[in-house]
């Protein structure tokens, strides 16, 4: 007999309810609870914002430079390099690549130009052919780019006399990087926009570097400074308020990086107004940010947004527009591109163009168009300082270009500032190579700027440079016979103890014009060039190239160890005797560790260290054998001629690794970069118990004792 089923059957149902209950209350709670939880959150946030981490690091600017690793820094902002320019605390400030520009009002002894040995005749003496006569006095300061733009001398005839550059201002006094992209006075306080590392608080004594620990966060396109608080905006479109103290980040959901390029923010009462490089205007209040749909905007590139006393203009690709009472937008000026803009006391609306004025527009329309750049550079920021109310000093009137801070005087002339003569500048930034002469004479290569010749103190006496003397590579001394060579693209330059010179070129059997290396030996020299190699023998130069054995026509560095020539090129390392290749070293037949050799030098005990571009350094021994020295890093690109050994101590210069320092003794392997001007190391000299170190970002000097 079947048994009878006991169970209730009313379990089954209370089951099946409470699963229709608990699916319900979870509907409820997705659809309903949980989007009202989060709306009244984002409101919050949308109020508050949400806070952010952030370190911040206190750096005292009156003691930084006693304890700090690098103890000297000779530094050049580049040319194209000034973004911005404010006025705070009676001193102006002026943004650029190569650091903060300070300038300060009165008179002073200005920066005499450097002695150029080849103004009055035609370089290389007497023989030299027409062709390489100097420079006109216009091509040589093109060339030249003294002082990016900072061009102040005495024989300056546009020179202002009544305001001078007195302090620059790099990562050897504390800033994070050289390169800052804006400048903003706030509360008694200048606040300094780098162009990838946050913000710093500036109050002449104090330094506050603010960096995010979410690097996102850390790269700031555009602020607004207002009374109580600054409003950012990064490159990722996230909005972010900084009230001197703490970070929050705002609520920003409609602008989305990857289709806006960010190029302005400014505050409003009620939000903020946000321009873009290429999908025009938008309104952002404190939740979205809605586009400023209008058909009088002819250009979506909007460059900047100027707020002055609740007056908004909006600069853009096509011309000024202001922002009316009901939201709506009046144009100023049409059909030019403008850059930056600035108001006076009068109204009278200054306009910075892209190619190279100011346009004075007054409140009755009237245009007026000054020449600012005769390079026809934009007009990158525009200051008026000093303002009173129906007085407007014109001496208070201050731009910045690419390359020139300018001073717009009472008549509409125009006047660059001056330099301090105890600053001590360069001629250029990329420095590629630095040697000293048997006069204690230290000789600096630039990238594309010539050579500069420092006395012992690192003032500069001499500047060197015309179509022969531009672009050098390596710097070579022979003091037996007191010249110096220079390996240019337009040959090997040898120079004389007065800076007279002869040049080595194809046409007298240089393998090619293209030189990167030159490396002595008992009778000549060794050249190593884009074509190959030349051996110069008394006068008779030979060459050997890839027809040859040699493994690549690129050569980059060389050594003369006896009898041998160790050549390093783009397939290998080469191994010379007799004008005869007996050895190529590949990364297949040896422990070289790439094909790419762009260093080589011989210590003083015997070894040969051996640099390469992506592979780091190894050792052959002074036995002729490889040695295990445990390169501790990966892809490190080792700078072309950029090693230096000092005792026990092995130093080369990386692409963007800094400086990686070799004990002898102990076998570890360390990194510096520290207060370098940049981590592109490209160069080594040592003097004394110093070591000059040049950067693509200037020059430094340290104790070699702090790298122990």
């Amino acid at each position: 007999m079947r048994k009878k089923d006991h169970t209730p059957k009313f379990s089954i149902l209370a089951i099946i309810f409470g699963g229709f209950l608990i699916s319900l209350l979870l509907i409820v709670y997705f659809f309903a609870i949980k989007p009202a939880e989060e709306a009244i959150e984002d409101a919050r946030l949308a109020v508050e914002g949400l806070p952010l981490e952030c370190e911040r690091r206190a750096v005292d600017l009156t003691q930084f430079s006693q304890t700090k690793t690098l103890e000297r820094i000779i530094s050049r902002t580049g040319y194209s390099d000034f973004h911005d320019i404010c006025f705070l605390n009676g001193y102006i400030y002026a943004a650029s690549d190569g650091g903060l520009i300070r300038i300060r009002k009165g008179s002073a002894s200005l920066a005499p130009e450097p002695p150029d040995p080849y103004k009055d005749e035609k370089p290389g003496g007497a023989k030299t052919s027409k062709k390489l006569t100097s420079l006109t006095p216009d091509e040589r300061n093109y060339f030249r780019k003294y002082y990016s733009g900072l061009v102040g001398r005495k024989k300056d005839k546009k020179l202002d006399t009544d305001y001078y550059v007195d302090a620059v201002f790099t990562i050897s006094d504390g800033l994070l990087e050289n390169r800052i992209m804006a400048v903003k006075p706030w509360n008694g306080k200048l606040l300094v926009v780098y162009g990838n590392f946050g913000v710093a608080l500036m109050d002449g004594k104090m330094l506050y570097n603010y960096i995010f620990k979410q690097q996102r966060y850390n790269k700031v396109c555009a602020v607004s400074a207002g009374r109580e608080n600054i409003l950012m905006i990064t490159d990722t479109a996230d909005i972010i308020e900084f009230n001197g103290e703490s970070f929050k980040l705002l609520k920003n959901e409609a602008l989305n990086s990857k289709k806006h390029i960010i190029s302005s923010i400014c505050r409003l009462n009620d939000g903020a107004l946000i321009g873009t490089v290429s999908s025009g205007l938008y309104y952002y209040n404190y939740d979205k940010a809605v586009a400023q749909k209008n058909e009088i905007f002819v250009s979506n590139r909007i460059n900047c947004i100027l707020n002055s006393d609740d007056r908004i203009f909006i600069n853009s690709e096509s011309g000024v527009y202001e922002r009316g009472s009901y939201n709506d937008y009046l144009p100023v000026v049409k059909d030019y591109p403008v850059r930056a803009s600035a108001v006076r006391d009068d109204g009278t609306l200054l306009c910075g163009t892209y190619f190279g004025e100011i346009l004075e527009i007054n409140g009755r329309g009237g245009i007026k168009s000054i020449k600012v750049s005769q390079q026809n550079e934009p007009v990158e920021s525009i200051s008026i300082i000093n303002q009173s109310k129906g007085a407007i000093p014109q001496e208070a009137q201050f731009a910045v270009t690419g390359s020139e801070i300018l001073r717009l005087n009472s008549g509409n002339s125009v006047e660059r500032i001056g330099i301090s003569s105890e600053l001590n500048f360069l001629s250029a930034n990329f420095i590629t190579s630095l040697e000293v002469d048997n006069n204690g004479r230290i000789w600096v290569g630039y990238f594309e700027d010539g050579i500069d010749v420092l006395d012992s103190d690192l003032k500069v006496i001499a500047h060197l440079e015309n179509d022969d003397v531009r672009v050098i590579r390596h710097l070579k001394f022979d003091a037996g016979r007191g010249l110096m060579y220079a390996a240019s693209s337009k040959g090997v330059i040898v120079f004389d103890s007065a800076y007279k010179y002869r040049k080595i070129d194809a046409t007298r059997g240089l393998i090619s014009n293209e030189v990167s290396n030159i490396s002595l030996m008992k009778d000549g020299a060794v050249y190593c060039t884009a074509g190959g190699v030349t051996f110069d023998q008394g006068g008779i130069l030979r060459s050997i190239y890839a027809f040859h054995n040699l493994a690549n026509n690129h050569t980059y560095c060389s050594i003369n160890d006896s009898d041998k020539v160790y050549v390093g090129t783009l397939g290998g390392l080469s191994i010379i005797e007799n004008l005869t290749v007996r050895n190529n070293l590949t990364p297949l037949n040896s422990p070289l560790p790439n094909n790419w050799v762009t260093a080589i030098l011989k210590d003083e005990t015997g070894n040969i260290w051996i640099g390469t571009y992506g592979g780091g350094i190894s050792r052959i021994g002074k036995s002729g054998k490889w040695d295990d020295v445990k390169f501790p890093y990966k892809d490190i690109e080792i700078n072309n001629n950029a090693m230096i050994s000092s005792g026990n101590m092995l130093f080369a210069g990386t692409l963007s690794d800094g400086i990686i320092v070799y004990d002898f003794n102990t076998g570890e392997w360390q990194r510096f970069s520290g207060t370098l001007p940049s981590r592109n190391v490209t160069a080594f000299l040592q003097i004394g118990n110093n070591l000059v170190i040049g950067t693509d970002a200037g020059l430094v000097v340290s104790d070699i004792s702090s790298y122990k």
